[in-house]
């Protein structure tokens, strides 16, 4: 318990360091599942925001979905988006889309048919890039390849700064004290 304490304390700590060397997220406007246009700087509204991109080919992608959706489910209330972004384009956005249905992801799903904003972004060729931006859109994680749960759970406390890094002290505390 004191150990989780010290590592969110560092994660914070590392946070307002490097606060002033942050890259603002390109904005972009892409299509979800249900074919409604969502625009990057609408989510920011309420938080944080991660970003991935994959392709329904891309079997590292497919094996980090449970992870993204288990965390969004944890964070979302608390108010972190998470945009998931194929960058399948002709007969594999619907093998995509059939993937996503039949696993009931709760996170959004965006396409990328170009891969414009996968190169806004610096992708060159390799799914899965996982991008987690603050409030303002800043970039304060990014990672190539398939990354692990507590890898993407500490960037997300992260990307929440001091509020969400003190809420999880104070639920630790209640939960020790109901013990």
């Amino acid at each position: 318990m004191i150990m989780k304490k010290v590592i969110l304390a560092l994660i914070v700590f590392s946070f307002v360091l490097t606060a002033g060397e942050l890259k603002k997220a390109p904005d972009f406007k892409l299509k979800d599942m249900k074919g409604k246009t969502v625009e990057l700087k609408d989510a920011f509204e309420k938080g944080p925001v991660l970003i991935d991109f994959w392709a329904s080919w891309c079997t590292p992608c497919k094996e980090e979905m449970p992870i993204f959706n288990k965390l969004y489910n944890k964070y979302e209330e608390k108010g972190l988006s998470m945009f998931l972004i194929t960058i399948d384009k002709g007969g594999a956005i619907q093998k995509a889309k059939n993937f996503v249905k039949s696993k009931g992801f709760e996170f959004t799903v965006l396409f990328d048919k170009g891969k414009k904003v996968f190169k806004k972004f610096g992708g060159k060729s390799t799914v899965p890039v996982t991008f987690i931006l603050n409030k303002n859109g800043e970039i304060v994680f990014k990672h190539d390849g398939k990354g692990t749960e507590k890898m993407f759970e500490d960037a997300i406390i992260k990307a929440f700064g001091d509020s969400l890094a003190t809420e999880i002290i104070e639920e630790e505390k209640s939960e020790e004290n109901s013990k």
